[in-house]
């Protein structure tokens, strides 16, 4: 189960009719709160597997819904957006979501790296 619980928007810029809500569906059962469905109101052009809008407070919320997609997704932030929530945009070349199994370690925090002049020490030999 992903913890992270994020607002978003499911938006269809395909030709394939209700694509946005499956793609919901499946979404809700991983613990998002989906706030609207449909097509995109801007119309924004999507060459790959999905486009993700976000503002400045919402960037992780747009990685953890970018990990959730199998393929190229493209973040896209707007500076002047101030809903806290994301939009998903659907494109031509989706497929399918990553599976929980698949998307967990992409979430993962990686380790931080040693400071510099740190170096391992030696276990004494017994």
């Amino acid at each position: 189960q992903i913890a992270v619980l994020s607002k978003a928007d499911g938006f269809n810029s395909t030709d394939r009719a209700g694509l946005a809500n499956q793609v919901a569906q499946t979404f809700r059962k991983r613990g998002f709160v989906i706030t609207d469905i449909g097509n995109d109101p801007f119309q924004q052009s999507v060459k790959d597997a999905a486009i993700v809008r976000y503002g400045p407070d919402t960037e992780l919320m747009a990685k953890t819904v970018a990990a959730q997609v199998k393929g190229k997704v493209e973040l896209l932030e707007d500076e002047a957006r101030l809903e806290m929530t994301v939009d998903l945009i659907i494109g031509p070349r989706f497929r399918t979501l990553r599976t929980v199994k698949e998307v967990t370690p992409l979430l993962q925090p990686s380790p931080a790296p040693s400071p510099k002049g740190c170096e391992p020490v030696a276990t004494p030999s017994a």
